[in-house]
């Protein structure tokens, strides 16, 4: 039972007196004028101050009655003052309010003296301390200490020198906090991205903090041009706490934009600080502010000077605008507006007016002005956020003529492009302020080359291609015209412009039907009635379109050559058309480095050699082509090694890999049996039997003229005599299938039906081709001379059907 009281003594008797806090404090100041100020927090309860002590750091003290009793109301006041403070005539008895009840010390002194480096202590009457304060040297003698928010923590943060000199004993503190007080934290606003572009939305943060003593809500606006731009509101903020009002605007127009910001918040006692100015820099486009005339070489009545122009349709504000040259120092410009196509020249001094119109803006930057070097240097205009909106790079070959500036050709292409810049050629040398004396035409359309492309990048021969071109109009009138593409003066194809105004471009695609595989060299022009400038209505376009089909072939190669000799390679051009070798290539199995052709047309079923150089010439015929190649002739391994065909597109259009297996040892070239052949295919290709042991630039000496007819074979030569001299060593076998693929098996039996050679065994192979035996047996040892039997027989890989063919064949030994 003990216990249940003194729980619930303990839970009545804390809350009741951590009520009462000290809320004003006078130190340090002439006897007896010290005071200290409690404050009764409770809106019900009226504390009863009897037994109550006061202490600073050495003393204690108790409170005493000074005439107004000893019970503290609800939200009131009740004032210390020391032991000998006059009631009657004190220091602020004047100001002290009836509201307020008076006590004192039973000691003439608080403590032993507050000082500028003291604590105090209030003190229930259980001895607990309910409330203190230490502080040191944060107020001058004479200014009391004022507790801010009577409700919050007694900490240092919470305590401000008073704002009047006597203080404020028994009523509200000078450094209390407003009732309803919301405020913009200015400092904190923050917007991104730093610099938006023009089009960019921009996202604003802005800070709200509730100052005063309630909770507030309210509305933010944001003012742009005296238009409200946007609005957000919030509520339930409450004391001492901040908000982040979050919006996201739209684009604004270039340069520095200045935005209004307010806030509104109901019954606010302290308005002055709910708006603010905020600046957020837009960059400006590209090219808005253009250099139009440079000056770098002045005679002695002259000094350097740059102009630029405004090219906009709007004026032009240059504050913190600045330009530069090459160095790293800029020149700041001053805050002035340039009018829409206005032109401004920046100089070192005011003698350039002279040369100048009236009403011309000349502009000296408060900086000074670079030095434009002779020997060539570079100018750069910027905007307010930095970015470089127009410059270029010069050099003496862009013109150097004492007392003449370079001026710009066509004000609206690029600063950087130096075939648009030339001499002035006005009698003064120099036209600043003035239009270019090298201005447009009045009627004047160019074709930009460097816009030009085609698609497909690499068409081939069944496609349609497209050419996309930019026509200028860098005249002063508005024109019509046509653009043309034309082929060795054979018109391919047209399209038209209709109402193209002085300065602007239009893009234009032009369709052109398919065209045969090769280089094609194509004239592109533009035409305008009374066009005043031709030279600039026509360019040429080089496309390459693609081979779809071999028509150049491998067909000799020697990669093992007597000492003397170099390697070669012969190609055969297959086509029913001549053709230009130009951008054609060649490369061994290091398709890295691409052999090209040197430019040479090539006729109808001709021969062309390649070679290192020309040792092989006494074996070519008189009237045949040996090539050198200007980059070289790859090295073609004995062992293996590939061979690559590339067309002017880099596509391969014939290959083979070769093993010495195939033949073409003992210094001999290999030879396709017939160029129509597949390169690929070690079957196509044999040894050369001609005495030369090659035959560079003219028929092979394995050529057959034809291959046998559909569903035949045949065997030559017969007889035959593999005996090394070179001579009918190998038999060829020929063969035409009634089948587009199968699988074929041929074999060969001695006369006693003994199997003496498997030449192949279920060979996937096309309807026709050619093996060949070189009278070996299965274990590699030469047959005997006599008659063989050769058996060949064929399956459909569709149909599964079959043909079979058995013939015989004889292997001889020549007579010695």
């Amino acid at each position: 039972m003990i216990r249940r009281i003194i729980f619930f003594l303990v839970l009545f008797v804390l809350p009741l007196y951590s009520q009462v806090v000290l809320s004003e404090i006078m130190f340090d100041i002439e006897n007896p004028n010290e005071f200290v100020e409690l404050y009764n927090l409770s809106a019900v309860d009226t504390i009863n101050l009897t037994g109550w002590k006061i202490s600073d750091i050495g003393e204690v003290d108790s409170l005493i009655d000074a005439g107004s009793g000893m019970k503290l109301p609800p939200h009131s006041y009740g004032v210390i003052f020391e032991g000998d403070y006059d009631m009657e005539t004190g220091l602020y008895n004047s100001i002290f309010p009836d509201s307020a009840i008076a006590l004192t010390i039973d000691g003439k002194t608080l403590g032993n003296r507050l000082s500028q480096t003291d604590s105090l202590y209030l003190i229930d009457t259980t001895g607990i301390k309910v409330d203190s304060y230490g502080w040191e040297n944060i107020s001058n003698p004479g200014f009391s200490l004022e507790r801010i928010r009577l409700h919050m923590p007694s900490e240092e943060s919470n305590w401000s020198t008073s704002l009047y000199s006597l203080g404020t004993p028994g009523f509200l503190n000078s450094v209390t906090p407003l009732e309803i007080d919301g405020l913009i934290v200015s400092e904190s606003i923050h917007h991104s991205p730093t610099y938006p572009s023009p089009g960019q939305e921009i996202s604003l943060s802005i800070p709200i903090f509730n100052k005063g003593l309630t909770s507030i809500g309210g509305e933010v606006f944001i003012y742009w041009q005296n238009e409200i731009l946007n609005t957000s509101t919030f509520t339930d903020l409450e004391e001492l706490d901040t908000t982040i009002i979050s919006f996201q605007l739209p684009s604004l127009t270039h340069g520095i934009q200045s935005l209004f910001i307010s806030l509104y918040v109901d019954g606010d006692m302290n308005i002055e600080d709910n708006t603010t100015d905020y600046e957020i820099t837009v960059q400006f486009e590209l090219g808005i502010v253009q250099i139009n005339e440079f000056l770098y070489l002045p005679d002695g009545e002259q000094v350097e000077f740059i102009e630029f122009r405004n090219v906009s349709n709007d004026s032009v504000n240059l504050h913190e605008w600045s330009f530069s040259d090459a160095t790293t120092s800029t020149y700041v410009l001053p805050e002035i507006t340039v009018p829409s196509h206005t032109y401004f020249i920046v100089a070192e001094d005011t003698s350039i007016a002279t040369f100048m119109p009236e009403n011309s803006l000349l502009i000296l930057s408060p900086d000074g002005f670079p030095t434009l070097n002779n020997s060539g240097d570079e100018i750069y205009i910027y905007d307010p956020t930095g970015l470089t909106i127009d410059s270029l790079t010069y050099t003496p070959d862009w013109g150097s003529q004492i007392g003449h500036s370079l001026e710009k050709i066509t004000p609206e292409l690029p600063s950087d492009n130096p075939d648009n810049w030339s001499v002035c050629q006005d009698s003064l040398g120099i036209t600043p302020g003035r239009k270019n004396s090298i201005s447009p035409l009045d009627i004047d359309v160019a074709i930009n080359v460097n816009t030009i492309i085609h698609s497909p990048l690499v068409p081939t021969s069944d496609q349609t291609i497209t050419i996309s071109a930019t026509i200028l109009n860098i005249g002063t009138l508005t024109v019509d015209g046509t653009v043309d593409v034309s082929e060795n003066e054979l018109l391919l194809s047209t399209t038209s412009f209709s109402g193209l105004v002085a300065g602007d471009s239009v893009s234009l695609e032009v369709e052109l039907s398919p065209l045969s595989p090769g280089i094609h060299i194509l004239d592109i022009y533009v035409t305008v009635n009374s066009d005043m400038n031709p030279n600039n209505n026509i360019t040429k376009h080089t496309l390459v379109v693609q081979y779809l089909e071999r028509v150049i072939t491998l067909n000799e190669f020697l990669y093992s050559p007597d000492p003397g000799f170099e390697e070669f390679i012969e190609f055969v051009n297959i086509s029913e058309d001549s053709l230009d070798l130009h951008m054609w290539g060649f490369s061994d199995s290091d398709t890295s480095s691409i052999r090209k052709f040197p430019p040479f047309k090539i006729a109808s079923h001709e021969y062309v050699v390649v070679s290192k150089d020309s040792s092989i010439l006494p074996f070519i015929p008189e009237d045949g082509v040996l090539l050198v190649s200007e980059n070289g002739f790859p090295s073609l391994n004995n062992t293996e090694d590939s061979i690559f065909l590339f067309d002017p597109t880099g596509y391969i259009i014939d290959s083979l890999h070769y093993s010495s297996s195939w033949g073409g040892n003992n210094s001999r070239s290999l030879e396709k049996f017939n160029p129509e052949l597949e390169s690929s295919n070690p079957s196509n290709w044999g040894t050369c039997i001609s005495s030369e042991k090659m035959t560079p630039g003219q028929q092979n000496s394995n050529f057959f003229e034809s291959l046998p007819s559909q569903g035949k074979i045949s065997l030559d030569p017969n007889p035959f005599s593999p005996d090394g001299d070179g001579f009918e060593d190998e038999l060829r076998i020929s063969y035409n299938l009634p089948f587009s693929q199968s699988y074929l098996t041929v074999t060969i039996f001695d006369n006693i039906g003994r199997t003496a050679r498997d030449l192949v065994k279920n060979l996937v192979s096309s309807s026709q081709g050619i093996l060949v035996w070189d009278g070996y047996t299965n274990k590699g040892k030469r047959a005997r001379i006599g008659i063989y039997i050769i058996k060949i027989n064929a399956v459909d890989m569709n149909t599964q059907k079959s043909v079979e063919w058995i013939d015989t064949i004889v292997l001889a030994e020549p007579l010695r």
